[in-house]
């Protein structure tokens, strides 16, 4: 445990999925005294796990199948929550406790509760929950847990009155998102920001809030997911649980992104105007370059990880400004759909042994 001049690692085939659990047995010997310890470790983690108690299960299986067409890893249970440190798998959870009557109450005794705090707490877990009762009503009337500390949420009322539009809030990644909502109950809990939290969702013309996140690691909801209804992006359930992934920090596992660059050059890229309509403008520079780099990269994928468009080595090596623009047509010249979009910038350096990244998200408007 404290070799850290000759340590002893293990490695794994790279094509070994994530969360496969491998048996260990270490021997220690000293003098004529030996002991085995066997035990096990997982490979690497994956993106997700959707934990979905609420009796109807109205947000879970919608949020799986976005994250799957935006190809993130995991896994999905509507049964008990996984015990026993089995949540370090995990890079995210996702709770979807239900509205009343059919909510699930995950009370304050309970071992599902230990467990969530602690891999907020100790494991340094993101976590995504939602529930109409879970912040006010629950743990006020019903001995549920109180996870509002741990959000960062203030409760506030047993209710935000009839609940039919939601908007998001400026400044926050749900800025511009405005949604009907279609709920199987409409009257929630009423929460607001406390601390660093910062408000994300209100009652549509009202100052009543209905979600909140904090620290890039939680997100907490009293309305459910999978009753917004869409209409013109960003106002769409896939751009929301995209946005929710990139505010964790969790890149598809499609377009992975390297951090190493961050920390050994200063490297930027920006997009504006961010949502957009017709055109966005892409600045980019290395203010320290690696050695040995080759040219700049610059590519846009759809959010099913496809390449949509490629600039020519040629416009970004004759670009002394460090900007290129963007019309929202592909290589072949055809305008793309309106949604989300990433903008990758790549650079490799020592004969492309090591790729660099940067990666942006755009929203397209109609």
């Amino acid at each position: 445990s404290s070799n850290e001049s000759d340590p002893f690692i293990i490695t794994t085939l790279p094509e070994t999925p994530p969360g496969h659990p491998v048996d260990m047995g270490i021997e220690i010997i000293a003098g004529v005294y030996v002991d085995t310890i066997n035990f096990t470790i997982y490979v690497g983690q994956k993106d997700y796990l959707i934990w979905d108690p609420d009796l109807n299960h109205s947000s879970g299986p919608i949020i799986k199948s976005i994250l799957e067409s935006l190809n993130f890893y995991g896994d999905y249970t509507p049964n008990q929550l996984p015990l026993n440190d089995f949540l370090s798998l995990y890079k995210s959870l996702f709770v979807c406790l239900g509205v009343f009557p059919d909510n699930y109450i995950v009370k304050d005794t309970s071992r599902q509760a230990y467990e969530i705090s602690r891999y907020l707490n100790i494991l340094n877990g993101k976590v995504y929950m939602e529930g109409g009762d879970v912040w006010y009503g629950d743990p006020y009337y019903y001995h549920g847990y109180f996870f509002a500390p741990l959000f960062r949420i203030s409760p506030v009322a047993n209710g935000v009155g009839q609940l039919n539009r939601i908007s998001g809030c400026n400044n926050t990644f749900t800025q511009s998102m405005v949604f009907d909502y279609n709920g199987e109950a409409n009257s929630i809990d009423r929460i607001d920001a406390q601390g660093n939290g910062v408000l994300i969702f209100q009652k549509t013309g009202s100052s009543f809030g209905t979600g909140v996140c904090a620290y890039h690691r939680t997100i907490g909801l009293s309305f459910e997911l999978g009753a917004l209804v869409d209409s013109t992006p960003p106002s769409t359930k896939n751009a929301l649980v995209d946005s929710i992934m990139r505010y964790f920090g969790i890149p598809p596992t499609g377009i992975s992104e390297d951090q190493t660059f961050q920390k050994k050059i200063s490297f930027y890229l920006t997009v504006f105007p961010n949502p957009c309509r017709k055109s966005v403008t892409i600045s980019f520079a290395a203010e320290t370059e690696p050695e040995n780099a080759s040219t700049p990269q610059i590519k846009i994928y759809d959010i099913n990880g496809r390449v949509v468009k490629s600039f020519e080595k040629s416009k970004i090596l004759n670009n002394p400004t460090g900007r290129i623009t963007w019309n929202g047509r592909d290589d072949a010249g055809r305008k793309v759909a309106a949604g989300v979009y990433f903008v990758l910038l790549s650079l490799s350096t020592d004969n492309n042994t090591k790729t660099y990244k940067r990666m942006e998200k755009i929203i397209f408007l109609k």
